[in-house]
């Protein structure tokens, strides 16, 4: 993560508005001084409700503020990481319980000069949101008289700007402590800011469409997950796949083997030269899984609980179809393999015991499809690794799930693996 240099230690009390330029209150001593706060990641949303053409406003505000961190001379240290959004789906709308659950214990009113309260759902909207991904490099806080608590200045000061320029206040939030971040964060995405940021390499910008000068990531957001998944190319799931499939590879050349292993294990998407690999090694090893792909599969990924990874599907396949029932789910096949009259033997359990001694050695990470975001989804990749973690791990235990959707995986071609 970047750093920023910064001499802003002050600490301060404010009456709950701060202008902009109240914000700029101390000058840098010298560009080489490191800011002695350590850099914190918050979120920016715009709500639904808010008109495209503020949408577009307000984010090409974030990116010009954004770009005032590149200059040492300048005096503010938010810069914007990513943006996305966030869509429900046409037949998937957002209500007032998921506000409740979003703002928990801060869940406020809205009165419009009467006494009759306003739910938020009217206010701030029901669809699609978008999600700004901002770092503060520098933090600064004050002690806020009107709420009775301490505030990240920087952020109240963007999160005002932005309010005002918008014709309804109250559909712009932002994080302005590190507890909030926490919660937004863990709610939106499963995990803490800076766990999502490593976890789903936020750093790495590898298919977006173009919002004026800001990037907007297309993404979806699964309300009966209560979870954004990133869209992302279909080239960042073969590198995935290819990650698991590496170690049965043995080059004859030992030093072509290592040449390439960096790029297998760690794998850039948009490097041709690694594609074309992982094409030729995948396509000797999945290639009845790559060709069941259907071309116009759209893919996402996201964090995901153990909990909800135990209904995903086992693929249907004839060596999983030996041992399991055609299509047991994850939690099925777990209940099956732990029972004490279990009489699956061979290499599939062989398989599932060595992975679950060695839970530490390998990506929790799974492959799965579906004809739609609403399921039900088949473990394209990753059912060994899946099953072993589902016995070993509790249902809080978090794994990296790649998703493709598109309504012909539903086709009844012969020899389909998806479970319907």
């Amino acid at each position: 993560m970047p750093g920023s240099p910064c001499s802003r230690t002050d600490f301060f009390v404010f009456d709950g508005y701060l202008p902009l330029d109240t914000n700029a209150n101390a000058k840098l001593e010298h560009p080489g001084i490191e800011c002695p706060m350590v850099p914190e990641l918050h979120l920016l949303i715009l709500w639904s409700a808010m008109p495209d053409g503020e949408v577009s406003r307000n984010l090409q505000a974030i990116a010009a503020l954004s770009d005032i961190a590149n200059y040492p001379e300048g005096d503010y240290h938010v810069r914007v990481h990513r943006v996305f959004r966030a869509d429900p789906g046409v037949e998937r709308r957002i209500d007032e319980s998921w506000y409740k659950r979003f703002y928990g214990d801060t869940y406020y009113g809205l009165y419009f000069g009467t006494s009759n309260k306003v739910d938020m759902v009217h206010v701030k909207g029901d669809g699609a949101f978008h999600v700004a991904v901002v770092e503060d490099l520098c933090p600064k806080y004050a002690y806020d008289l009107k709420r009775g608590m301490v505030l990240n200045t920087n952020m109240f000061a963007l999160k005002n700007l932005l309010r005002e320029e918008s014709s309804q206040w109250y559909q712009v939030h932002s994080t302005q402590t590190r507890q909030e971040s926490d919660a937004d964060y863990m709610f939106l995405f499963g995990e803490t800011g800076r766990q999502i940021f490593r976890s789903l390499r936020l750093e790495k910008q590898w298919t977006a469409t173009q919002n004026e000068d800001l990037r907007v990531d297309d993404s979806v957001y699964i309300l009966s997950w209560s979870r954004v998944f990133l869209a992302i190319d279909a080239m960042e799931m073969l590198g995935v796949m290819m990650q698991s499939e590496w170690y049965r590879f043995k080059l004859d050349v030992p030093e072509i083997h290592a040449e390439l292993t960096p790029g297998m294990l760690d794998p850039n998407p948009t490097s041709s030269h690694e594609n074309i690999h992982r094409a030729a090694f995948l396509g000797s090893s999945r290639l009845p899984l790559l060709a069941h792909l259907p071309t116009d599969s759209l893919w996402y990924k996201g964090k995901l609980e153990m909990k909800r990874v135990r209904e995903f599907r086992v693929l249907k396949e004839n060596s999983w179809r030996q041992h399991l029932p055609p299509c047991s789910t994850v939690g099925e096949a777990v209940t099956i393999l732990s029972s004490q009259d279990a009489a699956v033997e061979g290499s599939l359990l062989d398989h599932v015991r060595q992975l679950q001694h060695r839970v530490d050695h390998f990506n929790h990470t799974i492959i799965v499809v579906g004809t739609s975001v609403d399921g039900p989804f088949t473990i394209w990749d990753g059912n060994h690794r899946a099953i072993a973690l589902a016995l070993t791990q509790p249902d809080s235990h978090m794994l990296l799930v790649y998703m493709g959707i598109s309504p012909r995986f539903a086709s009844p071609h012969r020899g389909s693996f998806y479970c319907p």
